[in-house]
Formats: C-alpha cells, structure tokens, sequence
C-alpha cells in the first residue's frame, strides 16, 4: 500500500497545496464579506456562486481535458484559480466577487476532475482513501491560515494566490502517466428526469 502511495506522492502533494489555498479563500472571502458590510444574502449568494460554477464545469471540463489533456488543463484551471484568487483581492464589490466566485468553482472542478481521473485509472480503494484524506484535511489546514494576516489583508490573497501556483509544480513534473481522456456518455436531463423513479 505504501508504494501504491509513494508512486502518486506528486498528485497529493500538489492537490494538497491546492486545497490549502482554496480553504484559505473560501475563508477569507465570507470573513472580508461580513467586514466589507455585505449582507448576509449577499455572502450566501457569494459562496453559492462556488457550487454555480462547480455545476457547470461538470459539464464544461470533461470537453476542455478531451481537447487538450490532463496537465495541460490542470495547469490552466490553477492559473485560472491563481488569478481570481487575486482579483478577489484587488476588487472589492459583491457582485464582481459572485461571478469571480463562480468562475471559480468551474476552476476547482477542473482541477478534482483532472486529479479523480488519475486516481480512477489506480482504482484501489486505499489510494482514493488516501487522497480523501488529503483533501479534507489541507482544506481545513487552509483555514487556519487566515490567523496570518487577517481577513482584510491583501497578503491573505496572495497566500492563496501562492498556494494555488505552488500546487502546480509537482503535478505539472509528474512522472505518473496521464489517464485516458475522459469517457463521458451523453444524457440529457429530461431523460435523466424520466429515468429518475422520484
């Protein structure tokens, strides 16, 4: 099991990386909302956006990772990531920060879809344990790193911003192979309706 491990080190170090960043945002955008004097359906509205773009990026991502691969799209999801992380930071308005935070969500997903599809391609269960794991723990390791600067810094930002760079490299130089393009089948959501007992 361990050498099952050893050998995608390079993919949970770099999603781990990843996800401290994306904790580190998730929790200094609520915190700077509430000091900014956004109201609370406004907040709500602003971290929904996440799952908004989470949403459409399953149906996004899967097209982009066929067209031009695994790396070639994790490198672009976590620069696009890196960027709107500090657009975040420069930009204080709520409504610029929803669709900030949507584009976002589509990001994140690309970069799940990218690491699961490496993962699968494994197919133990030990390794997707493993890489659970890692996820939940650096997402809450990332929120304790807003005690660095604070809410209102513009270096939380950055932080993040440097996070989501940083967890590029290892899976950029990764010497594990890439997976298949994604198979993905065709079904609407009206057969999935009538298909769907309740």
């Amino acid at each position: 099991m361990l050498r099952s491990i050893w050998s995608i080190s390079s993919l949970l170090i770099g999603m781990g990386l990843l996800l401290v960043g994306s904790g580190l945002l998730g929790m200094v955008i609520g915190l700077r909302g509430v000091y900014e004097g956004f109201s609370n359906l406004m907040i709500g509205l602003i971290m929904s956006g996440y799952y908004v773009g989470y949403i459409a990026g399953g149906w996004i991502c899967p097209i982009l990772i066929r067209r031009v691969g695994h790396v070639r799209c994790f490198a672009s999801f976590a620069a696009l990531s890196a960027a709107l992380t500090l657009a975040f930071g420069m930009v204080v308005d709520p409504w610029v920060w929803l669709v900030l935070r949507v584009f976002n969500g589509l990001a994140l997903m690309g970069i799940y879809m990218v690491i699961e599809s490496w993962l699968n391609e494994r197919s133990q269960a030990s390794i997707f344990a493993v890489y659970m794991v890692v996820n939940l723990a650096t997402v809450a390791v990332g929120q304790y790193f807003v005690t660095f600067y604070g809410a209102t810094a513009i270096e939380s930002f950055i932080i993040a911003a440097i996070l989501f760079c940083m967890g590029l490299l290892p899976i950029a130089l990764t010497p594990v192979p890439q997976p298949l393009p994604i198979a993905t089948p065709s079904l609407s959501l009206g057969t999935l309706a009538r298909r769907t007992p309740s």
